[in-house]
């Protein structure tokens, strides 16, 4: 398993394929997982290795992870996203073992977000997704949408996809009350309204930034509606000058399923032109602390079997002031536990990529 992978940056590019690789390791898959810098575990997983790669060129981590597979070959592998997925597949054509692709995105369907990357570097990018696309032996991906845009695409089979879902660890994300010292260590009251957004600003993923701007714009017209509505934003990166001071950077936390679990309500307010291909985790982990969401179209992409009224609100920036206000008494409290139950789910995210691989 080659992936980028990365302690100090523990979101989508790191969380899903450490999580595939401890389930699968977990259920008797041997795993050597190539990253960059990879989270500590708690407890030693048997059948797992970590193996770090060098930081810097492209030559040398081939060389590093050949070195280390040429006397003992794997059955198969196993690359996520596009960088590690060029490894993937020089990998495989040396070795002769099958690659498997877990596309996770789209380097063609976020196009938009990337708008303002040199032409010639988005053309080599949709090249390299040509490519590993065509020469590997197996797709994965979150969605059934990005199956289907992809195979639209790219003219692709479709036996040659598998439906792996994004999930979270459930022992971590679940709900439970609020922790009084954390409010009162952020500043709140126990009668405000608690907005969670969570929103690391990186800037190899623009759509986030783009995220909080629009969501921005909306917060006063919440205000005008809930007067005791605070607004937690998750996440390091750079700090946008906020329309409020109800608003409240936390930058990174270790804790993130206590902060969630402070909340009222929680959203992702993706305007249409932050596109992101796969399926966001963040939602995944307001759904398995059992959350109302408020949600755009482009917040909730991926989320197939998610019902609109039912698993989250999908809004317009004209609805949403109201909504926010209303939904957590709205909704009751078991049509949140079903989401939860639905959506995040890393058992069948194992028997999935166990059968296919």
């Amino acid at each position: 398993m080659i992936s980028g992978a990365n302690r100090d940056e523990p979101y989508g590019s790191t969380i899903r394929p450490t999580y595939l690789a401890q389930y699968s390791a977990r259920n008797g898959i041997t795993i050597s997982h190539f990253g960059l810098n990879h989270p500590e575990l708690g407890d030693t997983i048997p059948g797992l290795v970590h193996c770090d790669l060098p930081q810097n060129s492209f030559r040398r981590r081939f060389r590093h992870i050949y070195n280390d597979l040429k006397n003992s070959p794997p059955d198969v592998i196993y690359t996520h996203q596009i960088e590690s997925g060029k490894l993937g597949l020089t990998l495989s054509y040396f070795l002769r073992k099958p690659h498997v692709f877990d596309a996770h995105s789209s380097i063609a369907l976020e196009a938009p977000t990337y708008a303002h990357t040199p032409v010639a570097i988005r053309r080599r990018q949709f090249l390299y997704e040509r490519l590993i696309l065509k020469f590997s032996r197996k797709i994965i991906v979150p969605s059934a949408e990005l199956e289907n845009f992809l195979q639209d695409r790219y003219h692709l089979q479709s036996g040659k996809f598998a439906i792996v879902k994004n999930g979270v660890d459930r022992t971590q994300f679940f709900p439970h009350s609020s922790d009084p010292r954390l409010r009162q260590y952020l500043g709140f009251d126990d009668d405000d309204f608690l907005v969670v957004f969570t929103n690391p600003r990186l800037p190899t993923f623009p759509s986030n930034e783009m995220a909080l701007r629009y969501f921005f714009d909306i917060i006063p017209r919440i205000e005008s509606h809930v007067a005791q509505a605070k607004f937690l934003i998750l996440g390091g990166g750079p700090v946008l000058k906020p329309p409020s001071g109800n608003v409240i950077y936390t930058g990174y936390v270790e804790d993130l399923p206590s902060h969630i679990n402070m909340a009222n309500v929680c959203v992702a307010p993706f305007p249409a032109q932050a596109v992101c291909g796969g399926t966001r985790t963040k939602v995944c982990e307001y759904l398995a602390c059992g959350k109302p969401v408020v949600a755009t179209s482009e917040g909730m992409r991926g989320f197939d079997d998610a019902v609109p009224g039912k698993h989250f609100s999908w809004q317009t920036p004209q609805k949403t002031s109201s909504t926010v206000w209303s939904i957590a008494t709205i909704l009751p409290r078991q049509q949140c536990e079903s989401g939860r139950m639905r959506i995040s789910c890393p058992q069948n995210t194992v028997g999935i990529i166990s059968r296919r691989i």
